[in-house]
Formats: structure tokens, C-alpha cells, sequence
């Protein structure tokens, strides 16, 4: 079941923990969003146990993509089902990615 419910997420990376990655991700809670984080392939070397997830008021896909194209705003996002979702300027739209999970 999706739930429309986007959470932006700042995940320290796992050596030093300087960096941080910041992207929108669906889900249903903070501990689904942190359990989706921790196999899916676009948050390798990222630790999905640390960091801030916090519930946005997006209401919808659209307004998610909307926030995607918005260069103030994270440029990716991952969906419930995997799908990795990516601003890009060349084509002047969100565009899926599908990565394969190992």
C-alpha cells in the first residue's frame, strides 16, 4: 500500500559522518522510511540509522516532483517501491530510475 506520506531525510555519510545526503523519501512512519533507507541501493555508504527524518507537507506526487525541480530543494527522491525519482535540468523534468537491489 503507498502511502503519499514524503519524509525529507539527511543521512550522515558512514566513515566520518561529515557529509550528509539529503533526499525525499515515501513512506508510512519514520522507522519505514529508515528500514527502506538501509537496503536500498541509493544510500550505500550513507547510515540511515542516524541523521534527521522529518514528515513534509507534501500532499501528493505532483507536488513532490513540483519540489524535485525546485534547485532550492533536494534533486532525488525514493519512492516506497524502489523507484529512485531525479531532477534533471538537461530534460527539464523528474525522471525515474529503476536501481536493482542486492
Amino acid at each position: 500500500m503507498y502511502s503519499d506520506m514524503y519524509y525529507r531525510v539527511r543521512f550522515p555519510d558512514v566513515g566520518a559522518g561529515a557529509t550528509r545526503l539529503t533526499c525525499f523519501v515515501e513512506g508510512e512512519s519514520e522507522a519505514a522510511v529508515r528500514e527502506l533507507a538501509a537496503d536500498h541501493p541509493h544510500f550505500r555508504g550513507w547510515d540511515a540509522s542516524k541523521g534527521s527524518v522529518r514528515e513534509t507537507n507534501l500532499a501528493n506526487r505532483k507536488s513532490l516532483d513540483n519540489r524535485i525541480m525546485d534547485v532550492t530543494n533536494p534533486n532525488a527522491a525514493v519512492l516506497e517501491d524502489g523507484t529512485v525519482l531525479r531532477r534533471s535540468l538537461e530534460r527539464d523534468e523528474v525522471v525515474e530510475h529503476h536501481p536493482e537491489r542486492t
